[in-house]
């Protein structure tokens, strides 16, 4: 009988963990259709502008990166400051922001230097990157990164 108890509970914790392992697989494929939906497309001025296709808002970091083509399949990442998702300069600098269902976000375009990236802004370490092709890179709050198409720096 004990041993019957045994392979009830062994059975019973089997289960519970493949009905866990169904609802993570459930979540994180709901993720990726999400980011599916969200779509990140470059202006002809380099603005970017990052629209929720979702049917629920989406929190996205603040903080774009910069990666320029180093060859036809690779990317390499720049130390970009002051690189935000950003329609005005003189707007605050939340960490996150958040995208309601249907709605876009029109960021500032790169002006291709270091510290004054979008706005008037300066530091010792001020430098214009050369002409090349470049692109975005976003990240959700959950740390996934989203890549916009390439653009040129003249």
């Amino acid at each position: 009988m004990a041993k019957l108890q045994r392979y009830a509970v062994g059975l019973a914790v089997l289960l519970s963990a493949l009905a866990t392992c169904a609802t993570v697989v459930a979540l994180g494929s709901k993720a990726v259709t999400e980011l599916q939906e969200i779509t990140l497309s470059v202006g002809a001025d380099r603005s970017l502008t990052v629209r929720n296709g979702a049917k629920s808002a989406v929190s996205l970091h603040s903080a774009m990166i910069i990666e320029q083509a180093a060859s036809a399949a690779k990317w390499e990442r720049l130390a970009v400051q002051n690189l935000l998702l950003r329609s005005r300069c003189d707007a605050p600098k939340p960490e996150m922001i958040s995208i309601a269902a249907g709605a876009s976000v029109i960021a500032l375009p790169w002006t291709g230097r270091h510290c004054a990236s979008q706005c008037a802004e300066s530091c010792r370490a001020e430098v214009q990157y050369p002409p090349g092709q470049y692109r975005y890179v976003v990240k959700t709050a959950q740390g996934m990164e989203l890549t916009s198409g390439g653009f040129a720096l003249p």
